[in-house]
């Protein structure tokens, strides 16, 4: 699939469809200093080459092969900036859809249309009892009806089940499943009530540009935001200290190094905060765990996890991560 500079970055590991499909020499066997270095990678993709190899216990020439090698083979598809989109007003909106009658061809021009929304955050192709699920981040509520029903209008006759949810509170959680032993779980958190913050446009373009590429350098930033390294630098730090900026994640593709992504909706005969709370704090301890999602809708909450297939199972179909594109 072709991606136009500046597009919603989707990652699609295998698809329903000989074309999306990967052949076990695709495969890509992590060493110990791979976990170790996608590890410290997934506490803050930012680190330079100093402070990783210094976490890694690994010279800066090691890290540096390493990481090249893991890009160049698709295990690392990128780094991106987390952004706490609740601070600048925005409403988590969840969209998951079930396909009636809908052939690669159409679901190509599907995925197409919902790059080109600059409100869609979030795509994922899903394997199970939904096949596609999509993120609106969006002012309010007439705000994502007008996306919504854009979609309805030309792709609802292909579908057979949709349904969509408030995500209220998203915790992302670091790469634990790759250490043998427990680490600790510092985790990034967006949600809750803020008051609102506008964006000046040179902020606006700086989180752009880290979302799209989170290992920029200061001279790369400032010439692409017409900024100073200085500016620049004192940006950065002014968007993470204010809290818009909650840190800097990595994008992998689990399939390639023989794991699955799992996604568990979760009814609760008590969905009341203290039950939700236990339950969350029970799923940070498990070393699989990646997200944890309060929601509204008809599901009181959702986790996401990374984890060894069984014998015999089947690798995941698909997954999908965030770009900031509406920041545009």
């Amino acid at each position: 699939m072709s991606k136009k500079e500046g597009d919603f970055s989707t990652l699609i590991n295998e698809k329903r469809g000989a074309h999306f499909r990967r052949e076990i020499r695709d495969f890509f066997p992590l060493s110990a200093k791979d976990r170790e270095i996608l590890y410290n990678l997934s506490l803050n993709s930012r680190m330079n080459f100093t402070h990783l190899a210094e976490l890694s216990g690994l010279s800066k020439q090691v890290v540096s092969y390493r990481i090249k090698q893991m890009e160049n083979r698709g295990v690392i598809r990128g780094y991106q900036a987390i952004p706490n989109v609740a601070l600048l007003g925005k409403t988590h909106y969840r969209v998951f859809i079930k396909y009636g009658s809908l052939d690669d061809a159409t679901e190509m021009k599907l995925v197409e249309r919902l790059q080109a929304i600059p409100e869609v955050s979030w795509l994922t192709l899903l394997s199970g009892d939904f096949d596609l699920e999509f993120v609106v981040w969006a002012d309010n509520v007439l705000a994502f009806e007008r996306v919504y029903d854009g979609i309805m209008a030309e792709f609802g006759g292909h579908f057979h089940e949709k349904y969509f949810s408030l995500g209220t509170r998203v915790e992302y959680l670091p790469l634990r499943f790759l250490r043998d032993e427990e680490s600790p779980a510092p985790s990034m958190i967006f949600g809750g009530d803020f008051d609102r913050r506008e964006l000046r446009p040179w902020e606006k373009s700086l989180l752009l540009h880290l979302n799209r590429n989170g290992r920029l350098s200061y001279r790369e930033l400032a010439k692409m935001c017409s900024l100073s390294e200085k500016a620049v630098k004192e940006g950065i730090e002014t968007l993470t200290e204010s809290g818009i900026l909650l840190g800097f994640g990595i994008k992998i593709n689990p399939g390639l190094i023989g794991y699955t992504y799992r996604k568990v909706f979760l009814q609760l005969s008590d969905p009341s905060p203290k039950t939700v709370e236990l339950l969350a704090e029970t799923l940070r301890r498990e070393k699989s765990v990646l997200f944890l999602v309060k929601t509204i809708g008809p599901y009181d909450f959702e986790f996401e996890l990374i984890h060894a297939p069984l014998q015999g199972q089947v690798l995941p179909k698909a997954q999908g991560f965030p770009d900031g594109h509406l920041l545009r």
